[in-house]
């Protein structure tokens, strides 16, 4: 089997409703979420940043990548957990991983892949990091400085982050430059996010391997999402998998993995952590 597929995404953004939906396909796979956290590879730190500099340790992911759709001994025992589909005459390995976005580019290089980027608003997904007691304070910290290397002209970064970075606001693209050293780490995370967006749709703009969805769409219309995305990466699909998608994405899921998330409605839902006068401020951030 030499066939890969892949979901890509920031953390919140949507990758776990994604992949899953993706996994309901009717082609026999493999399906493993977020590889990065497991992989058994010398040198690979958490929390699961790769600089996408280091060839060495690039090279070791690769091959670790391409023995995954045929072996789990790639993946630490803690992490099997993480296999959440194995079948036994499996035609396509798919993965979803929110870690080493910057680097992900060079680790599949000219790997026979398609993937799917998807996108969400950055207050949303900043607002759901925030619940209490669910926030990951190292989340982003590591590609945090590496941008701000890049900015800065320490680092050369790579030829995609360059342009992600342009893309940015002005005064945001001088704050990597120059963090403010006051500035909360809800802001640091905040101008990630934003960097990762651009970085994402960006990358789906220049290979076309890659498609970008957002989100937004994804939960407005699930089923018409769903069938786009099979199509481009070439997965098969049933009536009974657009059934499966529809009950997934309504609230009346049963399945073990099922979202059980009534999709439309979280478009709508109110934020549950951040205040009317910290989004203000925050998009004032995000776009000066």
């Amino acid at each position: 089997m030499n066939r890969y597929r892949f979901v890509f995404g920031i953390g919140r953004s949507g990758t776990t409703l994604l992949g899953r939906l993706m996994a309901l396909s009717s082609t026999p796979m493999k399906f493993v979420s977020e590889p990065i956290s497991g992989l058994t590879v010398p040198g690979l730190s958490r929390p699961f940043f790769i600089d996408p500099n280091n060839a060495r340790l690039i090279g070791l992911v690769r091959d670790a990548l391409l023995s995954l759709a045929s072996s789990n001994d790639v993946i630490g025992n803690a992490y099997k957990k993480k296999i959440e589909r194995d079948d036994k005459d499996a035609a396509v390995c798919l993965a979803k991983d929110v870690h080493s976005l910057l680097s992900y580019p060079r680790i599949l290089g000219t790997l026979d892949f398609k993937a799917v980027v998807i996108t969400r608003e950055a207050t949303r997904i900043l607002d759901s990091y925030l619940v209490p007691g669910d926030l990951n304070r190292d989340y982003l910290e590591s590609e945090y400085h590496y941008i701000g290397s890049v900015a800065s002209g320490k680092s050369a970064g790579t030829p995609l982050l360059r342009a992600a970075l342009d893309k940015l606001a002005p005064a945001l693209h001088r704050y990597f430059v120059r963090p403010r050293p006051f500035t909360r780490s809800i802001f640091r995370v905040a101008a990630t996010i934003e960097l990762l967006r651009n970085y994402l749709k960006l990358w789906a703009d220049s290979d076309e391997r890659i498609m970008h969805v957002s989100y937004e769409d994804l939960c407005e219309s699930p089923v018409d999402i769903a069938r786009q995305l099979y199509r481009f990466v070439g997965l098969d699909y049933t009536p009974e998998t657009l059934s499966r998608i529809s009950e997934m994405t309504s609230g009346s899921s049963t399945e073990y993995y099922g979202t059980d998330k009534n999709a439309k409605a979280i478009l709508n839902q109110d934020y549950r952590v951040l205040s009317e006068s910290k989004l203000r401020t925050l998009k004032e951030f995000l776009r000066s």
